[in-house]
């Protein structure tokens, strides 16, 4: 028989400061088209990027202008489900690691099964907040 966990994972888990870990909705599956979305904006504004350094034109503004709209589309995809304790504090993610976030949130990994110690993973309706 094959086992399909991800059909039933809604959470995964994220550790936060001071060895806690917290349990976050996944991000839902109608929000693949966004991520996909903000995932082809970052390669065009990289590539936008790379042309201005060729053009000697200014990379802080070019930045600005391309890069950040990517950001901030990132944080708000993950605002969505980010508890809101949290949610503030996503400004300070660099983009590679809003885009690592945002794809734990959208996919997951194998964190729903049950920890070695027996207690329940995310996925399975762990408590909100958790110490490992």
């Amino acid at each position: 028989m094959k086992c399909f966990p991800k059909l039933t994972q809604t959470h995964v888990r994220i550790e936060v400061a001071g060895g806690d870990s917290i349990s976050v909705p996944m991000l839902p599956v109608k929000a693949l088209d966004e991520f996909r979305g903000i995932e082809a904006d970052l390669k065009a504004a990289r590539r936008k990027l790379k042309e201005a350094k060729g053009k000697d034109e200014d990379i802080v503004d070019t930045y600005n202008k391309v890069m950040l709209p990517v950001k901030n589309s990132l944080v708000a995809l993950v605002s969505t489900v980010m508890p809101e304790e949290y949610r503030a504090n996503l400004a300070r993610f660099d983009i590679p690691r809003l885009l690592e976030l945002a794809g734990y949130l959208m996919f997951g990994d194998d964190d729903d099964q049950p920890k070695k110690d027996g207690k329940a993973g995310a996925g399975t309706g762990a408590a909100e907040k958790k110490s490992s």
